[in-house]
């Protein structure tokens, strides 16, 4: 099935640069915006950034509005995944551009989502909560919940990276809503973690505790098992904030024997270091020899 699946995707990769260059521009850019996408997927960001501005030339070829909006969004995904900032922001506002033109609000909302994750990646926190805050009108606006409870989630850590905890504890909360009632486990997951986060860095312990284990019961049901070690190390912090040595030991072992399950090597060494350094302040406290 493999060799099968893997003999039909060069046929396609043949076909797609075949139809391009025969200049049958309207066939060709389904098929390389597609792949384009999956190559972005496989984090082959190089090949997705080819067969994408492929796509690009075939829709302003054919002059078909949605499909360039498209190829030109993907494109700054693509761009802003490479860490190039500056190309990702004008393609985004290209695409933002068309997507107003025809009249898709689905898509500005998403386009006006990732601008504002470029301005938050680079810091520009003013400027990536007033896009964010776009994007969610046009989302309440359409009754996209899901996209909603996303961009809250992004609102909330704008805040929680600006220190103002009360209001990112607020925006999550309102994430977690909406991810319960759209049944979105892996979003509840993710917005408990970082509601956990926030009473972790304000000195809530108890609650952080409680918030980090509703999150790591939602992880393992859902077999997240990159998310589960993350937690399962930061529970190890409190425990070991407060003293209780033996409980931290064990968290980050947890950690450890999960993040060498899924081959993840930073995760290894954060956890061996803290490991290290708590085994030396035991032996400082004569707790073990």
């Amino acid at each position: 099935m493999k060799n099968r699946d893997l003999e039909k995707q060069l046929v396609e990769l043949s076909l797609a640069e075949h139809l391009f260059f025969a200049q049958e521009y309207e066939k060709a850019l389904d098929l390389n915006l597609r792949i384009g996408e999956r190559l972005y997927d496989l984090f082959d960001f190089d090949s997705a950034l080819q067969f994408t501005e492929r796509a690009e030339i075939c829709a302003e070829k054919t002059q078909i509005k949605d499909k360039l909006a498209s190829s030109i969004h993907q494109k700054g995904m693509v761009l802003q995944s490479m860490f190039r900032f500056s190309e990702a922001l004008e393609s985004y506002k290209q695409s933002l551009e068309i997507e107003k033109e025809i009249g898709d609000r689905a898509e500005e909302a998403k386009t006006l989502h990732q601008i504002a994750m470029v301005y938050q990646f680079t810091n520009r926190f003013t400027e990536a909560l007033e896009l964010y805050n776009q994007s969610l009108e046009i989302e309440k606006e359409i009754g996209d919940r899901a996209g909603e409870a996303k961009t809250l989630h992004q609102i909330g850590n704008v805040y929680q990276l600006t220190n103002r905890f009360p209001e990112a504890l607020e925006t999550y909360n309102q994430s977690l809503e909406i991810e319960k009632e759209i049944d979105d486990r892996a979003g509840e997951a993710k917005t408990l973690h970082q509601i956990g986060m926030v009473y972790q860095l304000t000195n809530r312990f108890p609650e952080a505790l409680e918030t980090y284990n509703q999150s790591l019961e939602t992880e393992k049901e859902i077999g997240d098992k990159a998310s589960e070690a993350k937690t399962i190390h930061l529970i190890g912090r409190i425990y070991q904030d407060a003293n209780r040595f033996q409980e931290a030991l064990q968290s980050y072992n947890q950690s450890l024997e999960i993040v060498q399950e899924i081959g993840d090597e930073t995760g290894v060494k954060v956890n061996l270091m803290a490991i290290t350094a708590l085994e030396e302040k035991m032996r400082q406290n004569h707790i073990i020899e």
